[in-house]
């Protein structure tokens, strides 16, 4: 977990690999940059330069994200403008699920949280969403967490259960996106939130949670059509 987040301050920021390493908890640049080789098959350097990971055991099952998404047109930036939403601390309820990439997990997921929500008659008055602080062109696929989560009402109490876990989410600005359409259009836009709007903007990336918010609660569970806002943790660019 330390050589992925040194990933992403590599690719996100502009800090010294020497602060980079200080940061995630080695001792020296050169203990990051032995122990980033080793594991991901190319050095910090390298891949702040290329922005590739080299190193076949790393997403070698995940298709290349080309496959997913379609070309970045005006067109699209018109149909979907990005909104900034502040949105205040919240208390959740919350499934982690591991090797979230294999077939039906997340989706079992679902179908359990709104089993549970609508026995606690919470599903018609809550927001149930997906989130992760994941990279999946980072974390290798078999250690990908997905929660898949709902709000919790201010005073509602929850008894300890073996599968339902809280968090509170802190207060935070995000860039919302909302989508209707199948899994290839979801893919298209949330790469046009990171790859062309977000360095554009007067924004850089926060570190919480992305988040699914799910806008059709009985649709949650069919995947082959989505209706989501996409919700970019943002905060202002320094300078």
């Amino acid at each position: 977990m330390r050589l992925e987040k040194s990933a992403k301050l590599l690719k996100f920021s502009k800090k010294p690999i020497s602060e980079i390493a200080t940061e995630c908890g080695f001792s020296s640049s050169s203990t990051l940059s032995r122990a980033f080789k080793q594991y991901f098959g190319v050095s910090p350097s390298g891949y702040r330069t290329n922005g590739e990971i080299e190193n076949s055991k790393i997403c070698k099952e995940l298709f290349n994200a080309n496959d997913y998404h379609c070309d970045i047109s005006e067109e699209l930036k018109a149909r979907f403008p990005i909104e900034i939403r502040e949105l205040p601390e919240r208390r959740i309820a919350y499934i982690r699920v591991l090797d979230s990439f294999k077939e039906g997990v997340v989706i079992k997921a679902f179908e359990t949280l709104v089993d549970w929500s609508k026995k606690m008659t919470l599903y018609d008055s809550q927001t149930i969403f997906g989130m992760s602080m994941d990279d999946p062109m980072v974390t290798p696929k078999e250690k990908y967490r997905y929660e898949v989560a709902i709000t919790l009402p201010e005073k509602f109490k929850i008894d300890q259960d073996n599968y339902i876990e809280t968090m509170t989410l802190p207060k935070c600005k995000y860039a919302v996106a909302t989508v209707s359409g199948d899994f290839n259009l979801v893919a298209t836009v949330t790469h046009y939130l990171f790859k062309k709007w977000l360095i554009n903007s007067p924004f850089e990336p926060e570190h919480q949670h992305g988040m699914e918010v799910f806008l059709d609660k009985e649709k949650i569970c069919d995947w082959s059509y989505f209706n989501l806002e996409l919700c970019v943790p943002v905060k202002t660019l320094r300078k």
